[in-house]
């Protein structure tokens, strides 16, 4: 954003995914020009920030199709949860050369090498447990953790370390690294790695810890093993901002939006009565002045939070290979075929085009949505269901679950977000309207707001210059925002196109 606003950047060299698709609330600071604050502060901002959110309920849709798809392949999922900072204890497996093993390599290791790493996978969990509850800080002395007030489960821990380093021999190494907390024993975010677990084909996942060989077979170890680090970077770098701004009078409290970490803060605002007192009028400008960077600064470091969540989300999602939407859709039919295929065996049906009947809709767009797979199967008792009733008979586990998530953004997008969406870009494109009515003669009307108010030779001229920014700012910005929704609305469109025509292949 221009002078005189912010959004979020890179924090502390951590960068933002290529793929990353969410955004961030726009934010203007005051100017202590009337018409410019109530043109920017409580017109534009309200407006934008809600097609800001459309964005991202939009994306979390798309993502949360692409998970529950993941999970069908074995994939890894991201567990959020606010909590007390500990320290991030972060564990790999790796050749004796620094190098990552293969999936069949590390398959390869004998069952005694299996057993050591559930040990070492229940030691962490309940060693991370202790350390949350009571927080210690944790250093690696001699490839081993080491503190100078011991936790209980620490000496578990360590003998379970070696036990898998022993298991799995000289060719290998089980790598730790521990990043510290900003400030342990404070409310935090943690993320957790869990792979799911099917005790039939047809069950529902359950979920456990991934366990250094689990996540050492995953086809995105290496970037798993980054984005880990990268995220308790990004955590422990939130505790400065957050103090400052407590320091500075305003509650900071954390609380979790779909998968995106947000920090709720209140105090330090404006007071609305300034006082008649000159020396204390000062006193109450500068506090607030202290209290809405302080603001700033911890919204730019929970962004950088949630950039790098969004990693760790990705790479999690691809630990058994990559998922895109139209890779989602296939999945699921896949599952269905699979399902028909072993039923229609007794029936004498071995060809997939004999079983899986497919006949889509597709129509998705701004000025329409609709869906429907049209897939069925030939199948006795299945003759005359629909899409939904076949995947509820067919698939009863975790696989239905992916079909349920795409009929929730499609009812999502239908009824909430392109009905609101369209009704707030009229708002947005009016109000761009109004921006050179609003920001005309901008020396007179900040001279005119400032008076005699201030000592600063310069301010005038900072402002008309904030004032241009700001001006091209909503200019511009509004319509990347709304341009961004629709572009989605077209690679959602485009994703689902390119898998009927997979589909179409299957079933043939």
């Amino acid at each position: 954003m221009g002078c005189g606003s912010s959004t979020a950047s890179a924090v502390g060299g951590l960068s933002k995914d290529a793929d990353d698709l969410y955004l961030d609330p726009i934010q203007f600071k005051k100017m202590k020009v009337p018409e410019f604050d109530d043109f920017l502060i409580g017109k534009v901002t309200p407006v934008v920030n809600k097609v800001v959110t459309i964005v991202n309920e939009l994306n979390g849709c798309v993502d949360n199709i692409k998970d529950a798809a993941a999970v069908l392949q074995g994939a890894f999922k991201v567990d959020v949860e606010t909590g007390n900072e500990r320290d991030a204890i972060i564990l790999a497996l790796q050749k004796a050369d620094g190098t990552w093993p293969t999936a069949a390599e590390v398959t390869a290791l004998d069952a005694s090498a299996v057993a050591a790493d559930k040990t070492l996978t229940k030691a962490r969990k309940a060693l991370e447990t202790q350390t949350e509850s009571t927080y210690a800080k944790l250093e690696v002395v001699e490839d081993k953790l080491s503190s100078e007030a011991p936790p209980a489960g620490m000496e578990g821990f360590n003998a379970a370390l070696a036990a898998l380093r022993t298991a799995v021999g000289d060719a290998y190494k089980v790598v730790l690294v521990v990043k510290h907390a900003g400030a342990g024993g404070t409310e935090s975010v943690r993320a957790d790695l869990e792979v799911p677990v099917f005790a039939t084909p047809d069950a529902n996942a359950t979920w456990e810890p991934v366990g250094v060989l689990t996540m050492a077979k995953s086809k995105s170890a290496k970037a798993i093993f980054a984005a880990q680090q990268s995220v308790a970077t990004a955590l422990s770098k939130l505790n400065a901002p957050v103090k400052v701004a407590r320091d500075a009078g305003v509650v900071v409290a954390f609380e979790l939006q779909g998968r995106k970490v947000v920090a709720v803060m209140t105090g330090g605002e404006e007071k609305e009565e300034p006082s008649d007192d000159s020396d204390e009028r000062k006193a109450d400008e500068k506090a607030f002045e202290k209290a809405d960077a302080a603001k700033d600064s911890v919204r730019k470091a929970v962004s950088a939070v949630n950039q790098q969540l969004f990693k760790l989300f990705k790479y999690a999602r691809n630990a058994a290979g990559d998922v895109n939407l139209a890779k989602a859709v296939v999945i699921l039919v896949e599952a269905v075929r699979t399902k028909a295929m072993s039923i229609a065996k007794t029936a004498g049906k071995d060809a997939a085009g004999s079983v899986l009947k497919f006949s889509p809709k597709l129509d998705f767009g701004l000025d329409g949505v609709e869906f429907d797979l049209g897939l069925g199967v030939n199948l006795d008792g299945y003759e005359d269901m629909d899409t939904a009733a076949t995947i509820a008979k067919l698939l009863p586990g975790t696989a239905k679950l992916v079909y349920t998530a795409i009929m929730a953004m499609i009812a999502h997008v239908k009824d909430k977000l392109i009905p609101d969406f369209k009704e707030l870009a009229e708002l947005v494109e009016e109000l761009i309207s109004t921006v050179g009515d609003v920001f005309s003669d901008p020396t007179d009307k900040i001279t005119a707001a400032f008076g005699g108010s201030t000592d600063d030779m310069f301010a005038i001229p900072k402002a008309a210059a904030n004032a241009a920014m700001n001006a091209k700012t909503v200019a511009v910005e509004p319509i990347q925002i709304l341009n961004t929704f629709k572009n989605s609305i077209v690679m959602i469109k485009d994703e689902f196109s390119a898998s009927f025509v997979e589909i179409k292949a299957i079933a043939a």
